[in-house]
């Protein structure tokens, strides 16, 4: 009987191990059919993918259809209004010379497409761009060297040519979800100026600066476009300090103002419900540009508001002719614009932002207009980084008072999602000042 009971138990733990044996067998085959490489979830996590793009598509190309204006064209207003409204849909255009144009390039999740003038949707591979981080150092060379600036565009009457020459060194300012980067030049002090001089200067200095950039930097072959830094750059990566000290600079002006005495008797006015300054004395002489402005009013009435103030406008584009507003108004009406502020690292989201933005005894044109309140006169002026302070300076003084002012043009270039970059193993930053900087193709 012990015999037997032995032999029991012994064929009992054999089948207890070939039974634990054929359940890990079963189990090893249950998770590789759950979750391996042609697993049940990767399938359906594949077929979730693919309904997602397939949505995507389809909602996009609704938005297309949705678009069109009478005259068969696709208005790229309509078009971003619409794409706008697709939820998480990043969605970016194409600036050449500071205007936004097609292809509009929409991406969501892992899937990139690009929409071409004429209402195509095309889905483009992008590279990747692993081992690049905002603020490394990227090597690129324009296929264009220099370019040389149109005079009466700048209301410079002197007969000696103004030239810019390109620069080769970048920083990554933007990694886009798609793909894409936006490059932040390298400035130097004793890099080419360019001068503006007062109500021309003003009407055309944005899109001289869009323009030229462009010419300058561009390469039609890589897709690679380029404009100036302008305001919006730099306050989009403003910190809430950042941004308090802008709001708080703005609104002492006009608090100033309001506590002054004799502005009445001066004709001046302000309205602290909008924090706008009405000027109705002999000094209302005012750019031509002012009425396309956002924000303003001549003799009482509002402007057109068609641009912002980084915008260009495709109604003045180049027309030098414009100068100052003929019959001169009986009274303008402006908003408080202008900053004058010295910058530090905590006004920004990322310390980097700040070094690439503020270098320390470099001056240079921010491509955005503004507008200052005196108690006096208005004036009419153009963004500017001197070395660690954002401020403008006045181009054109209501009083008639046409102004002469000259910095460096720092280039914003866009790198899109399909361009090739050679990714460094030791790259160029801030932290590692002796690395080598990545490289465009």
């Amino acid at each position: 009987m012990k015999n037997l009971n032995r032999e029991i138990r012994g064929i009992t733990l054999i089948a207890v191990v070939i039974t634990v044996i054929v359940l890990l067998i079963l189990a090893g085959i249950s998770i590789n059919m759950i979750s391996g490489e042609n697993s049940i979830l990767n399938r359906a996590g594949d077929a979730r993918n693919k309904t997602q793009e397939s949505q995507v598509e389809e909602k996009t190309k609704i938005a297309i259809m949705g678009s069109y204006d009478n005259d068969s064209k696709l208005n790229i207003n309509k078009l971003l209004t619409n794409l706008n409204s697709i939820e998480n849909l990043d969605v970016r255009t194409t600036e050449e010379g500071g205007i936004e144009t097609f292809p509009v390039t929409v991406s969501k999740g892992n899937k990139t497409y690009q929409i071409t003038s004429n209402g195509q949707l095309n889905k483009i591979e992008k590279e990747d761009r692993t081992g690049i981080s905002i603020g490394d150092y990227i090597e690129y060379v324009s296929p264009t060297s220099y370019v040389d600036i149109e005079q009466n565009w700048t209301g410079i009457t002197s007969t000696e040519k103004q030239t810019i020459h390109a620069t080769n060194l970048f920083r990554v300012f933007e990694i886009n979800p798609d793909g894409s980067m936006v490059l932040i030049g390298v400035m130097n002090k004793d890099d080419d100026v360019l001068a503006f001089k007062g109500s021309v200067g003003y009407n055309n200095a944005v899109y001289t600066l869009n323009q030229k950039c462009s010419e300058l930097y561009k390469d039609t072959s890589k897709g690679i476009t380029a404009r100036s830094i302008n305001g919006e750059d730099i306050e989009k990566k403003l910190s809430q300090s950042g941004k308090n000290r802008f709001a708080s600079y703005r609104n002492d002006i006009i608090n100033n103002l309001l506590n002054k005495e004799g502005l009445s008797e001066n004709g001046v006015s302000v309205n602290k419900d909008d924090y706008t300054v009405t000027y109705n004395n002999i000094y209302t002489n005012c750019p031509d540009l002012f009425k396309y402005e956002l924000d303003g009013k001549i003799n009482g009435i509002a402007t057109l508001g068609k641009i912002k103030p980084s915008q260009s406008n495709s109604e003045y584009n180049g027309l030098t002719s414009l100068t100052i507003i003929s019959p001169k108004p009986t009274s303008i009406t402006g908003k408080q614009t202008y900053v004058n502020t010295a910058m530090y690292q905590s006004y920004f989201i990322n310390p980097l932002y700040y070094d690439m933005i503020f270098v320390d005894k470099v001056n240079y044109w921010v491509a955005t207009r503004y507008i200052g309140c005196g108690d006096t006169m208005m004036g009419f002026m153009l963004g500017t980084v001197d070395g660690t302070w954002f401020s403008a300076w006045n181009l054109l003084i209501s009083n008639n008072n046409n102004l002469t002012r000259e910095k460096i043009v720092c280039p914003m270039v866009t790198i899109p999602s399909d361009a090739k970059v050679t990714i460094s193993t030791n790259p160029k930053n801030q932290t590692n000042p002796d690395g080598t900087a990545h490289v465009v193709q």
